[in-house]
């Protein structure tokens, strides 16, 4: 499922938002800053969506975080 409404991605949903093939900080700093600006991409929007609601918010980022130092 993607974009919470039953259709397939092509992305990972993986949080590497800057697609450098690593998840770490500068890929929550993205995160944090579309989510108060706005400002955002297409290709962000579905690696960001890390729990696959439709929606880039917070949980997204906890998700991340989690990830980040769990491994």
């Amino acid at each position: 499922e993607c974009n919470g409404d039953g259709s397939s991605c092509a992305c990972a949903h993986d949080g590497d938002a800057n697609g450098d093939g690593n998840l770490n900080v500068t890929d929550i700093v993205l995160v944090v800053g579309f989510i108060i600006n706005g400002n955002t991409s297409d290709d962000l929007v579905c690696t960001s969506d890390v729990n696959m609601d439709g929606i880039v918010n917070v949980t997204d980022i906890v998700q991340m975080v989690g990830v980040i130092i769990n491994g």
